[in-house]
């Protein structure tokens, strides 16, 4: 592979160059020169010896040192003992920890301990993932969250029950590979804004190789002004799209690779039969895409051609999220694209490790008597931390009284007035903190956390099945301390001892010659003047999973180890240690998952689902009551499964990222403000104009959750019934002083296989500032029904009877709160 790269090289004046890897801005993984004078970071460069970057990096990674020395910082541990509208007082780590576990054990003996439930984000650290995990379940709750229900991680939930996987799919080919394909095919990201070096690939593959570019999404963004064929959908309508496509090469063109498909997978011919009535013509009405461009679509994925299949968040925020990401890992079935080179189903974000907080935590999750706050179908995998919401808020079927999180996500949940109410009722909230933000703001204590700089660590997040390792660069500033210190620091003060600290008899204290100060030999020992060794620590919890027991920390340092860490899975150093394809170039014992001839680690198979093949039709989920084949389901607070509230609001609102900033990060760093200098609305210029807007002006966006103000941006980047708007902002921010737009966004809409919160998809109204909302609605909708963008002009639900439309009911089930299903219509019943 010939790659293009330039030394990068600092004009400072500096007296250090360190190698570390940027932790927690996106999915990328890239690595990083990072230069300093007298121990302080003076410049930021990519390491053009990195395989993910060489060399390249993105704005965000470059501003990490407005990060670290920022003076917004969370600095302090800080405490109030009375209610959320008291006075935060500064306290030393010490007693922060002992107020927060002396209410934990009030918690306890009042409420019991499944009141309490921690939420560990997608910034996290290794050690509030897996630390976190640990003490929570010792403590004894079932009311532990990860990120990956509110993020990207239904796409690999769905895909298990097609292909197989310990736990969930994950991406089957490196961005590298692109350089093999033909077609690359996107879902629902804006790489070229938020994976900028991943999008690198992509580019790198089109203009060098040649390969076709097919973007997906409702709003012209980035990426799809990169396009040679774009597909500007309905949010949410991904499984009729995806059916629609399979229709062209199953029925008119004979595009699929047979010998796979008879050899290799089960359920085609009800599959084939199911999108026979996905013709182009009637997704072009649903889907608001042209037949033509639907057709073209197929014929550049035929087989033989390679596509590489790849997406990420909007395809998985929003109601129908598991069929519509099953309809695409279909194509990626039927187009021969399995196990080879140029091919792949690479949903971005679906990249991550199994991992493990301990094989011994099953003796204590054993005693945990009452149920997960969940509402999901499936019966594993991690569950969206946003089913507390509404427990929370009614007590129903139990109370929250106890919330430890980290990040935003007092604003980053959807309906954020509801959450205002949620946080009201708790007893203890706690935040591990970057900034002072809204989600600190309603917590009873805070502790400051480091920035990736500040501490040694893995870096679990890489888009090619990447685990790596950034090392420690300078001192801690102020008084933050890792993640994994707080959650240690509680264990000992619960006496939980070397069980916690020390299962294998090697303790994760770092000893006097790692830190220079000395370690008290008991271990019932509460102070915190010392702190983990990471490296131990990490190398334990990777011992505890095959999947990456042979990644060691030394062999993912980019200052002892070949850069660019190592692709899971790798059992033993050796595999850790191998390039495995001639084309590799990263580390790994498979550069390509699912090659014909071997088998999927752990098992005799080369597809671990029942049969041993790919199921396009699964009896599993047909088992548990869900869909076995994917069908399109319209979204509920949409405008065909809710007319009713379409005419109260007629705009569908989409959301999204920006390139400045990573949720909350970013915002808070003066660099990206310069780069993004405003929160705005995007709306489509005949819409603005039959409303009096104009580009600029202040508008309201509105529903029944809530109402969000902002600068319109008026252009044709969203379609005439859409608007867009960005997430991550905050009323605490300083640059950003904006309400959340996921205040307009419902609780219980989410999507019913995983829980997935239906952030791409909601109603609202848009008027200009003083004007009147009722006649901005009625004149929204005469403008509307000259551009068929009425709900009966796109699908009538009489009509097609093949829809199903999304409503919900509430069961009993303990544990339970609401769910909801995709119901034909001709078999809807009152309930």
């Amino acid at each position: 592979m010939v790659v293009l790269k330039r030394a990068q090289e600092s004009v400072k004046d500096y007296d250090t160059m360190r190698y570390t890897t940027c932790d927690n801005m996106c999915e990328s993984g890239c690595g990083l020169k990072v230069f300093l004078k007298e121990g302080r970071i003076v410049d930021i460069w990519g390491d053009e010896e990195h395989p993910q970057n060489y060399g390249s990096v993105c704005p965000k990674g470059t501003a990490n040192y407005q990060h670290a020395y920022n003076p917004l910082r969370a600095k302090y541990p800080v405490i109030r003992e009375d209610n959320v509208n008291g006075k935060f007082r500064r306290v030393t780590w010490d007693e922060g920890l002992d107020f927060v576990a002396e209410r934990l054990k009030y918690i306890r003996e009042k409420w019991g301990n499944h009141t309490v439930a921690a939420h560990r984000t997608g910034r996290s650290s290794y050690g509030n993932k897996l630390g976190g995990s640990r003490f929570l379940a010792m403590y004894g709750t079932p009311n532990i969250y990860g990120q990956g229900p509110l993020c990207c991680e239904s796409p690999g939930a769905r895909g298990q029950y097609v292909y197989g996987a310990k736990e969930f799919l994950r991406l089957f080919n490196p961005v590298q590979d692109a350089m093999n394909s033909d077609t690359i095919f996107i879902s629902g990201s804006n790489a070229a804004a938020l994976e900028v070096i991943t999008m690198k690939w992509w580019i790198e593959a089109q203009e060098r190789q040649g390969a076709k570019f097919i973007v997906v999404d409702p709003r012209f963004n980035a990426t799809m002004a990169k396009a040679d064929l774009a597909l500007r959908l309905r949010p949410t309508t991904d499984a009729y799209l995806g059916n629609a496509i399979a229709h062209v090469l199953i029925h008119e063109i004979d595009g699929i690779d047979r010998e796979f498909i008879d050899k290799w997978t089960v359920g085609f011919e009800k599959y084939a039969e199911l999108v026979k009535d996905y013709t182009p013509e009637k997704a072009e009405n649903i889907t608001w895409v042209p037949a033509e461009d639907i057709r073209t679509a197929a014929e550049l994925m035929a087989y033989p051609r390679r596509t590489h299949f790849s997406g990420c968040l909007g395809t998985a925020q929003q109601y129908n999220a598991g069929n519509g990401n099953a309809s695409y890992q279909a194509l990626v079935a039927i187009t021969g694209n399995v196990g080879v080179k140029g091919g792949g189903w690479n949903w971005l974000h679906n990249c991550r490790p199994v991992l493990s907080a301990g094989k011994d935590l099953k003796n204590y999750v054993a005693k945990i008597k009452e149920p997960q706050l969940s509402d999901k179908i499936i019966p594993w995998g991690d569950t969206s931390s946003a089913c507390t919401i509404d427990p929370g808020y009614t007590g129903k079927p139990y109370p929250v009284k106890g919330l430890i999180w980290n990040g935003n996500h007092a604003v980053q949940w959807p309906d954020n007035n509801k959450v205002r109410e949620y946080m009201k009722n708790l007893y203890l909230g706690v935040h591990l903190s970057f900034h002072p933000n809204e989600t600190m703001s309603w917590m009873h204590a805070a502790f400051p956390i480091t920035s990736f700089f500040e501490h040694s660590g893995v870096v679990h997040h890489g888009n090619n099945r990447l685990v790596q390792w950034h090392n420690q660069i300078i001192e801690r500033q102020w008084e933050c301390r890792a993640d994994i210190d707080f959650w240690a620091g509680l264990a000992k003060r619960f006496e939980f001892g070397e069980a916690y600290y020390a299962p294998d008899g090697k303790s994760w204290w770092a000893t006097k010659d790692e830190l220079g100060e000395p370690v008290p030999d008991d271990p019932k020992y509460t102070g915190t003047t010392i702190e983990i060794n990471e490296r131990v620590c990490q190398n334990w919890f990777h011992s505890q999973e095959s999947f990456v027991s042979g990644i060691t920390d030394d062999l993912m340092d980019p200052e002892k180890s070949p850069k660019g860490g190592v692709m899971w899975p790798a059992e033993t150093k050796d595999e850790s240690m191998i390039f495995s394809d001639p084309e590799a170039t990263i580390r790994g014992a498979q550069w390509i998952m699912y090659k014909e001839g071997v088998n999927y680690p752990g098992t005799d198979k080369r597809f671990p689902t029942p049969s041993g093949k790919v199921e396009l039709y699964s009896t599993a989920l047909e088992q548990i009551g869900w869909y076995p084949m994917p069908i399109h389901i319209e979204s509920n607070n949409a405008p065909v499964a809710r007319p009713d509230l379409w005419e109260k609001y007629p705009l569908i609102l989409c959301t999204g990222r920006l390139v400045a900033h990573f949720h909350e990060m970013g915002h808070w760093w003066p660099w990206m403000v310069e780069l993004e200098p405003h929160r705005f609305i995007n709306i489509h210029t005949d819409a603005a104009k039959a409303l009096n807007i104009k580009d600029g002006d202040t508008v309201v966006v509105e529903n029944d959750y809530g109402k969000i103000v902002g600068p319109a941006w008026v252009n044709e980047m969203v379609d005439e019934g859409e608007v867009w708007g960005s997430e991550g902002t905050d009323k605490y921010q300083p640059f950003y002083p904006y309400s959340n737009i996921n205040e307009l966004v419902d609780t219980t809409v989410k999507d019913p296989f995983y829980t997935q919160a239906q952030y791409k998809c909601n109603l609202v109204r848009v008027y200009r500032l003083d004007d009147d909302p009722d006649k901005a609605v009625e004149k929204t909708k005469e403008y509307l029904s000259t551009v068929k963008r009425a709900p009966k002009d796109y699908l009538d639900p009489e009509k097609e009877k093949s829809v199903s439309l999304g409503t919900y009911t509430r069961f009993t089930q303990k544990g339970s709160g609401i769910y909801y299903v995709g119901v034909p219509r001709d078999k809807w019943e009152t309930k």
